[in-house]
């Protein structure tokens, strides 16, 4: 991974985790100190920066920080269900699909690929 890269994931998750900022700084840091100093080196950070300025933009209205609807069990076939020995308390959202259903695809513009083989909505 070279400057941009590095520069560009550094970015990212510092506008995903901010509380996680000092530990991704220190990793960058660590990262961009054994690289060479010199014009290549900054117009990396620089690209990296672009790149990851973009990409946050691109995805800011994605719905992916939308809450969840809150979560019940359903008894049918595929609803998860709350597992012996402690049947836990259900989490706010389903375990899978329901806490990913805000998002829109990043790489592809419909989500029908990842539908399993059924006629069925709820599974998706």
């Amino acid at each position: 991974m070279q400057t941009p890269q590095r520069t560009k994931a550094h970015d990212v998750l510092v506008a995903l985790y901010p509380a996680k900022r000092a530990s991704v700084d220190r990793w960058l840091s660590s990262q961009l100190s054994a690289i060479p100093s010199g014009p290549g080196k900054q117009a990396g950070i620089r690209v990296g920066a672009e790149v990851a300025r973009r990409l946050i933009s691109l995805r800011s209205h994605d719905g992916s920080s939308t809450k969840p609807p809150p979560f019940s069990p359903r008894n049918v076939a595929g609803g998860y269900r709350p597992t012996p020995p402690d049947f836990p308390t259900p989490p706010r959202s389903a375990p899978s699909t329901a806490r990913n259903a805000g998002p829109t695809p990043g790489a592809s513009s419909t989500t029908t690929r990842c539908r399993p083989l059924t006629a069925s909505p709820d599974y998706c």
